[in-house]
């Protein structure tokens, strides 16, 4: 049957006249269409208002794994420039100190220090200053 020039019942069938499906968001309660939520793996579906704020909650639980896969960025970059000059050289001398006690690594790590000091410009002439 028709009416107005569309088959009663046709509604059904297209997709402009449908009403979304609809779902709740975990963070915010809000009803919001299904196509604007994030389902995640435990079931979890959050709208996109809320997916900053949700992620936070459920970062914790992945901080040690990022920091694993992520270590130059977080100890070469973050972490260390965050500190004063002060801490920054004892971090480093104790890497090095810890490296030096290693029998492979020893005798490179001593041949590093006169390698440098071979290099450096300011040397000879404490060198100098020494023997006057």
């Amino acid at each position: 049957m028709l009416e107005n020039g569309m088959i009663i019942g046709a509604e059904s069938c297209d997709p402009q006249c449908r009403e979304p499906q609809k779902g709740y968001c975990v963070q915010c309660k809000h009803l919001v269409p299904v196509h604007q939520l994030t389902e995640f793996m435990n079931g979890d579906r959050v709208c996109s208002d809320c997916m900053h704020d949700y992620l936070e909650l459920q970062g914790a639980d992945f901080v040690n794994e990022y920091i694993r896969q992520n270590e130059w960025e977080f100890y070469g970059s973050w972490w260390f420039t965050g500190l004063d000059r002060e801490e920054q050289l004892r971090v480093i001398k104790a890497g090095y100190l810890a490296e030096n006690t290693n029998p492979i690594r020893h005798d490179y790590m001593e041949s590093q220090k006169v390698d440098f000091c071979k290099e450096d410009n300011g040397f000879l002439q404490f060198v100098k200053e020494k023997l006057l």
